[in-house]
């Protein structure tokens, strides 16, 4: 493998420099972070080879996520966010995930934020890891009411996590009667396979108020409103008892026990 990348034109010199622009700026911003954190504010004396090891965990912890929130965000700055994103994940995903997974058998389940469809390119790092596509579960996926992308990750072979389920759902996002009756018509294509319902529900959001997250006042069903007021209206709309237990029992299990969707 080549020490530096081969360049065969001028738009890819602008790229490959546009990319060592942003490393380089990000970790500037990353060491100067971790001496204001450390050295300033904490008044701890240390490194990450020397420690001590209270030192060790706390760098760790912080600048890793630091460094990774600054990459997408320099690079978003320089028109690049799609390829910072997809370096974040790879290096996470072998941190952590996908790593964990072959060593443990212990499936893995994302948080997307699924209008930028990125779930697809979560499913494709993990995949090259060595990770089977069932035993991936995407969540947050009716964020979005694209049909072509459940479709794709149904196709796929993955889970599709129907997780945001309160009256409110998230800004921006049709009421949750639209959204039922959309995740109806993608039951009747025979997503039910890969599909599992779920709240997203927060308690302590709930009480301290954040956008998209119903007070108590305002959703006293709680963790109850998918049974009393999603399953109702989907059997309702024509969806067999059948159904609701397959995306509510079966497939949670299935997951769990690494069985595909489709077997």
């Amino acid at each position: 493998m080549p020490l530096l990348p081969r360049v065969n034109n001028s738009h890819d010199l602008r790229h490959w420099l546009i990319v060592m622009i942003v490393f380089g700026i990000t970790g500037f911003s990353a060491l100067v972070f971790s001496r204001l954190l450390f050295n300033v504010i904490l008044g701890m004396e240390g490194s990450l080879w020397s420690g001590p090891w209270s030192y060790r965990v706390l760098y760790l912890s912080v600048i890793p996520p630091f460094y990774s929130a600054m990459l997408v965000l320099v690079g978003s700055i320089f028109g690049k966010r799609q390829y910072f994103m997809s370096r974040v994940l790879r290096m996470w995903s072998r941190l952590v995930p996908g790593r964990t997974h072959l060593r443990t058998g212990v499936p893995i389940t994302t948080h997307t934020p699924a209008e930028s469809r990125i779930g697809e390119e979560q499913v494709r790092i993990l995949k090259e890891e060595g990770v089977e596509p069932h035993q991936i579960y995407v969540g947050h996926l009716n964020n979005t009411l694209d049909p072509d992308y459940h479709r794709e990750l149904a196709r796929l072979g993955v889970w599709l996590g129907w997780d945001i389920n309160n009256p409110f759902g998230r800004p921006d996002l049709p009421p949750w009667q639209q959204r039922t009756d959309y995740l109806k018509e993608r039951l009747d294509e025979g997503l039910a396979s890969n599909m599992m319902l779920s709240h997203d529900w927060n308690i302590v959001l709930s009480r301290i108020g954040s956008p998209g997250m119903p007070s108590r006042d305002q959703n006293p069903d709680g963790y109850l409103w998918i049974s009393r007021a999603i399953i109702p209206r989907l059997m309702e709309s024509g969806v067999p008892e059948t159904v609701i237990d397959r995306m509510m029992i079966d497939n949670p299990r299935r997951y769990f026990e690494g069985v595909r969707p489709s077997d």
